[in-house]
């Protein structure tokens, strides 16, 4: 179990909790004095104020779709600083790991992390399962960066990877280049994992008459193979 060392009054937990709400209470705190000098200038002000940011927003697609992201984002993030904060993933002052970064599949979030000082790769790694818990997920799994011990990667596994059946994504490929890494398999976070094939032994399997012989037959020194 991750204990708590934060006794810091200069970092509380409610600053980092307010600060990861940050766009909400900025989006809030701008209607409100939209609202007010409107209503100052105009007793109908209000109301046509209302009236120019639903054309806006809903004639605007793109601002739309920005503005989605971006509260999808925040929220996210606000979630996750919260977890960590009651998970006890504090140093001495009270900071906890900064997400600087997220990507998202149909099964996973994936966060990248910088972390303060006072706190490794290895205490949070020791925090997944509890972070797991508070983020209501399947599982959490954290992977370092060994050319920067400063970030490390948070991934968020909310559902299944491994449906009946994974296309492939050369399929419908009439040329593959054998030289670049080809797709293995699917992560539990649903991204394809690949691996290069030069300098690697193969082991191919298959009902009989279904092209094995063909494809080892397959020259491999050549930059580019029709398959």
């Amino acid at each position: 179990m991750v204990k708590s060392t934060s006794t810091s009054v200069r970092h509380p937990w409610t600053a980092t909790t307010v600060w990861g709400w940050r766009l909400e209470l900025l989006l809030g705190l701008t209607t409100v004095v939209l609202m007010a000098v409107s209503r100052a200038l105009l007793p109908s002000g209000p109301l046509l104020v209302a009236l120019l940011g639903a054309i806006l927003f809903l004639g605007t697609p793109t601002w739309r779709t920005k503005f989605e992201h971006a509260a999808r984002q925040n929220h996210q993030t606000a979630c996750l600083h919260f977890v960590m904060l009651h998970s006890g993933l504090t140093n001495r002052l009270g900071q906890i790991p900064k997400v600087v970064d997220i990507a998202s599949t149909g099964v996973a979030t994936t966060y990248q992390l910088r972390l303060p000082v006072g706190i490794d790769f290895v205490v949070v790694e020791k925090a997944c399962n509890q972070i797991a818990s508070g983020m209501a997920a399947r599982s959490v799994r954290a992977r370092s960066y060994p050319a920067n011990a400063q970030l490390c990667e948070l991934v968020v596994i909310r559902g299944n990877a491994f449906p009946a059946v994974v296309p492939m994504p050369e399929l419908r490929t009439r040329s593959i280049n054998l030289w670049q890494p080809q797709p293995f398999g699917v992560g539990e976070d649903g991204n394809f994992i690949a691996i290069t094939l030069p300098e690697h032994n193969l082991l191919i399997g298959g009902e009989p008459g279904s092209g094995k012989s063909v494809a080892l037959s397959v020259d491999q020194h050549r930059p580019r193979a029709l398959l």
